[in-house]
């Protein structure tokens, strides 16, 4: 048995536990009040923590075995609707969609601020966060596409990367270790390889027909995995040293809108943004579809995805658009 977890995009938010072996809910977090719309989740392997797309923006903090609330963290003036998560083993991060862009660096112990990264002027909203064991990067919903590199220490901006013509908004990132991997907003999609020393391109995959908005990337095994928003739903493999596609895996009818790709022990889940949410469990090295949870009463619009165990998140944003 394990879990995987799913936010819905729902009022009020909710955090589906499902047991991965039979794709059937064990439990849900529901959230009080105003909380509404889970739009990022993050793990330090002892809680969850949720990001909500609210004003003020809102961080719970819930206990897995339970699915209760334990604790929050609540945005001052101006700090907005959190849109991406991300844990570095010692701080949350969460990125705002605020214009220009914010990061809260918060203690998970306390649930408090400890700092705010605060992006230039002309930079929009954080989409995306990832940390690669020294800096953090931030994807921001610029035009051309930007990625911040940021001193966690500091909380300052290092450098940028700034994508050229027709390379716009950084959807997600990923790191290998080596290198960070940008997803953008592009039809066809485009995923950015960069060189976090230099934050220069080092070079670039381009989806072919159908393949459009790199709403996420996950590096697993050696092995890079894009999910496309579309008509079905789409997940790529790419071979992140040739920037080459290695396989697909490519929705059913009606399996669209995809949110979020992330792996539960040795299988790929992805979730959707449909009515009721669905999960699809698949098999990495078929690319083909094993199984599917699909939401009850209520259960709507899947969008980040989290393994307990993995200190890291996969964040599908929708644009702003509920």
């Amino acid at each position: 048995m394990g879990f995987i977890y799913v936010g819905l995009e729902t009022s009020p938010a909710s955090v589906v536990k499902i047991d991965k072996s039979v794709m059937t809910a064990a439990a849900a977090w529901v959230g009080g009040g105003s909380q509404e719309f889970v739009e990022a989740l993050a793990t330090d392997n002892d809680y969850i923590y949720a990001g909500l797309d609210t004003i003020p923006a809102v961080v719970v903090k819930i206990d897995p075995e339970t699915m209760l609330g334990v604790a929050g963290w609540t945005g001052g003036a101006g700090e907005d609707e959190t849109w991406a998560l991300y844990f570095d083993g010692t701080y949350i991060y969460a990125g705002l969609f605020t214009s220009p862009a914010k990061v809260i660096k918060i203690n998970p112990a306390t649930m408090a601020t400890v700092a705010v990264w605060d992006a230039a002027a002309a930079d929009s909203q954080c989409l995306s966060l990832v940390h690669d064991g020294v800096y953090l990067y931030a994807g921001l919903n610029n035009t051309p596409a930007r990625v911040s590199k940021i001193n966690p220490a500091t909380m300052a901006t290092v450098a940028n990367w700034d994508g050229g013509a027709g390379e716009n908004v950084s959807l997600s990132l990923a790191t290998d270790g080596a290198y960070i991997y940008a997803g953008l907003s592009t039809s066809p999609a485009r995923v950015i390889k960069i060189n976090p020393a230099t934050m220069a391109t080092v070079a670039a995959w381009t989806g072919g027909a159908g393949q459009n908005g790199c709403h996420s990337l996950y590096f697993k095994g050696g092995q890079l995995y894009a999910g496309m928003e579309g008509l079905p739903a789409k997940v790529i493999k790419i071979d992140p040293v040739t920037m080459a596609t290695v396989a697909a895996w490519v929705g059913a009818a009606g399996e669209t809108d995809l949110r979020a790709v992330s792996f539960a022990g040795s299988f790929i889940f992805v979730s959707l943004y449909l009515v009721p949410a669905r999960v699809i469990k698949i098999n990495p090295a078929t690319m083909a579809t094993v199984a599917a949870w699909v939401g009850g009463a209520g259960q709507e619009y899947a969008v980040p995805l989290l393994e307990i165990g993995v200190v890291r998140i996969d964040h599908l944003p929708l644009m702003g658009v509920h």
